[in-house]
């Protein structure tokens, strides 16, 4: 959230609003949120921002350090990850 602030773009402080926010996209660019659903759920549990490679920052949770980690460990078996584009980037 504090990284969209400093684009001025306002994100409520919600995955499942964030993960709906911007456009859909297939192919993520460095800054699109990456976010975190169970399945087919229309919610999310949980979103980061993608910084190439394979990889995002994120909370994890409350107290946790922001930290680097790779998508596809963090999502594990059993989420479905979508990408969200709200910035034009490179």
């Amino acid at each position: 959230r504090w990284f969209y602030l400093q684009q001025g773009i306002d994100l409520y402080h919600s995955a499942t609003v964030e993960s709906h926010s911007g456009k859909r996209v297939r192919t993520p660019k460095i800054g699109d949120i990456v976010a975190f659903h169970y399945g087919s759920a229309s919610w999310s549990f949980h979103v980061g921002i993608y910084i190439g490679d394979g990889l995002m920052i994120h909370a994890p949770k409350h107290g946790h350090l922001t930290r680097v980690e790779n998508i596809s460990t963090f999502a594990g078996n059993y989420s479905t990850i979508t990408y969200r584009s709200l910035i034009d980037t490179l």
